[in-house]
């Protein structure tokens, strides 16, 4: 009785302290949007970011702001979106600002100061993302950038349509629709085999479009990326554009995002807006619990999915088992269980009781029999789940010994799971030895933190292949601090890193070919800051790569009289229009002048 009570008390004191801990300050947090409200992509976002937010803050108002850059766009219209959050938000201290997507990030990069203060921003959705963008900003900006995974898509598509020999790129006219194409271009480089054409908004109508993809050839696939702008400056609606798309296309049609499988897109290893919201909700509630920005990189790594509508599975005959592991199916038909699975449980629970009723009242033996199937079955069920993961389940011990639980590691390393269960072979055994010191240092740095990692490193097969593996792994400690395994899961990433190199090597030659030329050359963001230059550029300009890092603009190399026609001129290279007076008298950085033509292209 005396044990009771005083559990009662602890009980009873831990409620208190609890509720005395939650009853923090109100925060404030403002959710700004580059799109407009109905836009399913910015839909998804906010949803994930108040469910994230509410389930783990009592006390907390959440304003969201909708830019609606999809319909218009212009610098005046941005000036006055700044006049009027700044009278707006003038008297509300906020405690975090969340931002998605491009416009929206760039407008806070660019205002915040006068905007928000030193309040912390966490950005997600941004395509491109250098982190020059956030230069001199570090301390204030972190968040997740976006990426379609166009390559992870097309290797799919090219598996699922193995006589495909050509690709329709379909983007609209928007800064989105753009940053779409230069992911695309980037990607051509790795399928030598494939053709490439793009239905671009910048210089189609909606019309157009439909016409030239209604007329693909059948060993093509289509991707879309975005559609809701034409070259006209019309606004397509997506729940319109969309559907008219999938009826009009007489190829497999892929997409980027996952709202675009409910309008008849067939898949691909698409960009969930839910998802995205989910994690950047998280990163604010690291920060509102007082970890500082700096402490948080940018996540560069865009959190991608595997999803497919199972109807247009259906129409062009691709099996299940023919998808990635681990692959999310839209519109699959509701299994018996899955619409009495209250019911099933509800007996499960039964017969639970009924079992626990027959323990407690049976003999020894009948006990211990219930409790050997009850092991055999969760058993099995956990061999289930293990078997089900995109990757490798394991658990590790201090002399690199490790145990599998199922057969997948065979496919990855050629060795016999048994080799490695008996303890016969060590995972070092395998592992390229330039990476094991690397290996080492990131587990010392785990012990020191939270006790989990990620690291990637290369292995070697039984045939002497090399494979780049992801290990993510927990240890596990004892109670006197002595580590007793770790649990972890590897995954086969010798596809990302080769098309990492690839990219790489491409962008290197480029470089190279570029240095060769006598002329200046230049490349500069949508906003006009240089981003790279050739030697000459270099050389006959006096800038340094330190000054690209720190900032150039397109007006810094062009005369004060030159400058609003340059500008001007910028502006129309990304409209797509043209224009005749390429001559201009230009600046170096010491201030010598000379004449110049300067032709540009988008």
């Amino acid at each position: 009785m005396n044990f009771r009570l005083r559990l009662l008390l602890i009980c009873l004191l831990f409620v208190m302290l609890s509720a005395v801990g939650h009853s923090a300050e109100k925060k404030y947090i403002l959710i700004l949007n580059s799109y407009h409200k109905g836009y399913s992509w910015t839909d998804g976002l906010v949803k994930g970011i108040e469910k994230t937010l509410t389930e783990k803050i009592e006390e907390c108002e959440i304003l969201i702001e909708y830019m609606d850059t999809k319909r218009i766009n212009t610098d005046e219209y941005k000036e006055a979106f700044f006049r009027l959050m700044k009278m707006k938000y003038a008297k509300i201290k906020l405690d975090i600002i969340i931002v998605s997507d491009d416009n929206a990030f760039l407008f806070v990069v660019k205002y915040h100061r006068d905007l928000f203060g030193n309040t912390p921003i966490v950005f997600m959705g941004v395509n491109n993302f250098r982190p020059s963008m956030i230069h001199g900003h570090e301390e204030q900006i972190t968040g997740i950038v976006q990426d379609a995974d166009i390559p992870a898509t097309l290797n799919t598509a090219l598996e699922l349509h193995p006589n495909t020999t050509q690709v329709a790129i379909i983007c609209d006219a928007t800064t989105t629709g753009q940053a779409y194409i230069r992911q695309a271009v980037g990607a051509e480089s790795q399928f030598k085999t494939l053709k490439f054409i793009y239905l671009d908004g910048a210089e189609l109508t909606t019309s157009e479009m439909l016409a030239r993809l209604g007329s693909l050839p059948n060993n093509s696939i289509a991707l879309l990326c975005i559609w809701l702008k034409d070259k006209n400056g019309v606004f397509v609606p997506w729940k319109r554009g969309y559907p008219d798309i999938s009826k009009n296309s007489p190829v497999p049609l892929y997409g980027v995002l996952d709202s675009m499988l409910q309008y008849g897109i067939l898949g691909g290893k698409v960009q969930s807006g839910r998802h995205h919201g989910v994690e950047a909700a998280k990163i604010a509630l690291k920060l509102l619990e007082g970890k500082k920005v700096t402490d948080i990189p940018v996540r560069l790594e865009s959190p991608n999915t595997y999803m497919f509508n199972y109807n247009q599975l259906k129409r062009w005959n691709i099996p299940k088992t023919a998808l990635p592991r681990g692959s999310i199916l839209f519109n699959e038909p509701q299994s018996a269980y899955y619409q009495y699975k209250n019911i099933v449980w509800g007996i499960i629970g039964i017969f639970a009781f009924l079992i626990v009723v027959i323990m407690v009242l049976g003999s020894n033996i009948i006990r211990r029999k219930s409790a050997e199937e009850n092991l055999r079955e969760s058993e099995q069920k956990y061999r289930l789940l293990v078997e089900n993961l995109p990757g490798t389940v394991f658990r590790g011990y201090k002399d690199w010994s490790i145990e599998f639980f199922d057969n997948t590691i065979e496919i990855l390393t050629g060795y016999n799971v048994d080799e490695f269960n008996s303890r016969r072979m060590k995972w070092i055994d395998i592992m390229v030895e330039e990476d094991i010191d690397a290996t080492k240092l990131s587990f010392i740095q785990a012990l020191k933190t939270n006790k989990s990692y990620i690291r990637d490193y290369r292995i070697k097969s039984n045939v002497q292949s090399i494979h780049w593996v992801q290990e993510r792994g927990q240890i596990v400690c004892d109670n006197n601090g002595e580590i007793e395994y770790v649990n972890g899961v590897f995954f086969d990433v010798t596809d990302r890193k080769q098309a990492e190199e690839a990219l790489r090597e491409s962008e290197e030659r480029f470089k190279d070919i570029a240095d060769l030329l006598p002329q200046p050359v230049w490349e500069t963001d949508l906003e006009g800051n240089f981003t790279y230059t050739n030697r000459a550029g270099y050389e006959g300009f006096g800038y340094t790569p330190k000054d690209l890092e720190e900032g150039v603009f397109i007006a810094d190399i062009i005369i004060p009289e030159d400058r609003e026609r340059g500008i001007a001129n910028f502006g129309k290279t990304l409209q797509g229009i043209e224009y005749e007076n390429y001559e201009f008298t230009c600046l170096t950085k010491d201030g010598r002048k000379f004449p110049a033509l300067i032709y540009s292209s988008p």
